[in-house]
């Protein structure tokens, strides 16, 4: 099998960081958009995402 190695930036992390607050109820989806500039919708995918597929979800 080939192995797939991916590229992860400090954004990505951010990312993951924020929207595992939004998860986790330590942020609102609305203070998460404020933080990555990015609307409430899109948190919103991005968070469904995250919990569909973990932090691979983010990368693409």
């Amino acid at each position: 099998m080939k192995q797939q190695k991916l590229l992860v930036t400090m954004k990505d992390m951010q990312r993951y960081k924020v929207l595992n607050d939004v998860i986790n109820k330590k942020l609102k989806g609305t203070e998460a958009a404020h933080i990555l500039g990015l609307s409430c919708v899109h948190i919103s995918r991005l968070k469904k995402r995250l919990l569909k597929e973990g932090f691979d979800g983010l990368l693409n």
